[in-house]
């Protein structure tokens, strides 16, 4: 298992929820942690509680979605601690719409916070890390909602299933590099990414009413049965220790997620498979198992000659 202590991890999304749980775990771990989110009370009453674990803690109030700003934070977090070795892009909102129903703003919104603010924590941490070479760690909070789909999470599903693809594949372009890449998949959290409607800037206020799903109360474990942040947060971090690509924190999941894939796998056409054209495929899959055996301990399993 992988030592992260006396590093130092950057969170978005800190003030609550899984950013929050991350945060209290990494403290716990003796790793310093820089917490940032857009909600500056929220923000320093949470460091507050996290400086119990552990006095290196610091705060950036940032707008995941402004490059500009997130360059200024990621000269900001290096000053605070020195070289930054995890960058933990989890900032998010949810808007539960129809996709029916969904305006250009709610698109514009939920874009620009869930994924270019994870692109936007990538250009510009990721060349620190690279820079020192001490190797580092890349956590991407995702979605059982990138494999699960349902009513109203058209787009937060599309932007999970986007997370998830951009996630996997810098894992290949990374793992060289003794820089580690994570996709955190969770299920219900007690989070407020239910009152994300309080958030909405301006720019973006032609969106869709929801009604009362606007206010949902996903905080109180007493009303909403989702898992508590910093379950969340111990769960991630075991899964950075054994360097795990994909974190599935909600075992309750696996069975709804092998009945998906085998729903999907059913429309397959069944004919004789062209050679040719396997063979050609048989390449690019080589590469990919070549990577999995080398720097995946349950690659060298699946894929053991």
């Amino acid at each position: 298992m992988y030592d992260y202590r006396g590093k130092t991890a950057f969170i978005t999304g800190a003030a609550n929820g899984v950013g929050l749980g991350m945060a209290t775990a990494f403290a716990k771990e003796g790793i310093n942690v820089i917490m940032s989110d857009i909600r500056r009370d929220d923000l320093e009453k949470s460091a507050m509680e996290v400086k119990k674990y552990n006095k290196n803690v610091y705060t950036i109030v940032v707008d995941v979605s402004d490059r500009n700003a997130m360059k200024e934070a990621a000269d900001e977090a290096e000053k605070a601690f020195g070289n930054i070795h995890i960058l933990c892009n989890n900032a998010g909102i949810n808007i539960f719409v129809p996709l029916d129903k969904a305006t250009f703003d709610d698109w514009d919104w939920m874009f620009n916070v869930c994924f270019w603010g994870q692109v936007n924590g990538i250009m510009h941490f990721l060349p620190k890390i690279k820079a020192h070479g001490e190797g580092g760690h890349v956590v991407n909070t995702c979605s059982m909602a990138a494999f699960v789909t349902s009513h109203g999470t058209g787009i937060h599903s599309s932007i999970k299933a986007a997370i998830r693809g951009m996630s996997e594949t810098l894992w290949y372009n990374l793992a060289p590099q003794d820089i580690w890449v994570s996709i955190v998949c969770p299920g219900f959290v007690n989070s407020k990414i239910g009152k994300t409607e309080e958030l909405r800037p301006d720019k973006y206020s032609s969106g869709y009413n929801s009604g009362e799903t606007r206010y949902l109360d996903m905080e109180d474990p007493e009303k909403f049965p989702g898992m508590s942040p910093l379950e969340v947060g111990e769960r991630v971090l075991k899964g950075m220790k054994n360097r795990e690509l994909f974190i599935f924190t909600h075992a309750e999941m696996k069975e709804e997620l092998k009945e998906n894939f085998d729903w999907i796998l059913s429309y397959f056409p069944d004919e004789e498979i062209n050679q040719k054209r396997k063979a050609f495929e048989n390449n690019r899959r080589k590469a990919n198992v070549e990577d999995r055996v080398k720097y995946d301990t349950r690659g060298k399993i699946i894929h053991k000659p």
